[in-house]
């Protein structure tokens, strides 16, 4: 959110579905399971953030697609309000 905050003429998104990996952490989901009857499964994120020009709508478009996998609605919907905004 800080990149669209700014005034600049690009946004750091990932652009593309392989942008982002979730990387479980098998040691620690093992040792949660064994601790709790439900245990929420704890993963790492990574992410790689490409300048998008916020004059290229199918960048952007493919961006927000890319995140809709791993963001929740809310988080997606603040995200296209603060990139709408600014176009």
């Amino acid at each position: 959110m800080r990149s669209v905050e700014s005034q600049g003429e690009t946004v750091l998104l990932p652009v593309q579905l392989g942008d982002v990996l979730r990387k479980e952490r098998a040691y620690y989901n093992r040792f949660l399971t064994k601790r709790l009857p439900n245990p929420l499964v704890d993963a790492k994120q990574l992410v790689l953030f490409q300048n998008v020009p916020l004059a290229d709508a199918d960048a952007l478009r493919g961006a927000l697609g890319a995140l809709e996998c791993f963001c929740g609605k809310s988080s997606l919907a603040r995200a296209y309000t603060a990139i709408h905004a600014r176009r």
